[in-house]
């Protein structure tokens, strides 16, 4: 399956130091820029070592800043936090006309690093200070979810494969919900972080196995949803004449529909 992305920026390098016990001392420093965003806030971090990360959030975990800073019209200082559970992102700067930029400091909670480690899967990497800040930032996975997620059976599950998930959103929820739809227990834990950030959901595999698919390998699920494919379409391609396509016929038709008898019936 077609490596992530975004995995490959972010856990590249992730885990260069050993996080010490006095972890809630040491700092990550950078800059942020900020813009409102529909009903949010769009926030980018810069530093060293990972460039640029951004990603939406609600004002609401921003705390401490104003509604009245964001309207501005004139250059406001402001002073305000994001409190998530591996660690604290404080941040000051200026805003105006709903921008802001300025200097972060992430302070890494010492206890949510320790609990990393105390996992009992394979610590196939070591925990750094950069490890909880990418929790933080994009899946801010709280204790009891890592620790789950890394009871339920994976096979060969590592370190850093729990970390995947908890950066991609991946819940014991959704791996229950995902195997109950037909997903095999065997699944890897790096294939749920994939169908999970491609939006593969457990309606979409039980829909696509009401009209004959079940089985399909977590890259033929991402591969059919980023195409398009759903389960009307496969019913409408069944009314047309079209069965027992394989995945690879099915991406072709969604992209070109047949404009000749089909040759398949039943």
């Amino acid at each position: 399956m077609k490596t992530l992305a975004l995995t490959t920026a972010l856990f590249a390098g992730l885990f260069a130091t050993q996080l010490p016990a006095a972890a809630a001392q040491e700092r990550l420093e950078g800059t942020w820029r900020l813009e409102r965003h529909q009903d949010g806030v769009q926030l980018t971090l810069f530093g060293a070592g990972f460039g640029i990360w951004g990603r939406t959030f609600g004002l609401t975990v921003m705390q401490g800043l104003a509604p009245g800073a964001l309207a501005a019209e004139v250059l406001t200082p402001v002073a305000f936090r994001m409190e998530r559970e591996p660690g604290v992102f404080a941040m000051q700067g200026t805003f105006r006309d709903g921008r802001g930029t300025g200097r972060y400091e992430f302070l890494p909670d010492a206890e949510y690093g320790a609990m990393l480690r105390s996992l009992e899967i394979a610590q196939d990497q070591r925990v750094t200070c950069r490890t909880l800040m990418t929790i933080a930032f994009f899946g801010n996975a709280p204790r009891e979810t890592v620790r789950e997620l890394a009871g339920m059976g994976f096979p060969r599950l590592s370190l850093a494969e729990v970390i995947e998930m908890a950066v991609h959103g991946v819940t014991p929820d959704y791996v229950r919900a995902m195997r109950a739809a037909g997903v095999p227990a065997r699944t890897s834990a790096a294939d749920f972080a994939e169908m999970r950030t491609h939006g593969v959901t457990p309606e979409y595999v039980r829909g696509m196995g009401e009209v004959g698919y079940r089985g399909l390998t977590p890259g033929e699920l991402v591969n059919l949803r980023l195409g398009g494919v759903t389960p009307v379409f496969v019913r409408e391609l069944r009314e047309a004449g079209l069965r027992d396509l394989s995945p690879d016929e099915l991406m072709r038709l969604r992209h070109q529909p047949p404009t000749r008898q089909p040759r398949r019936g039943g």
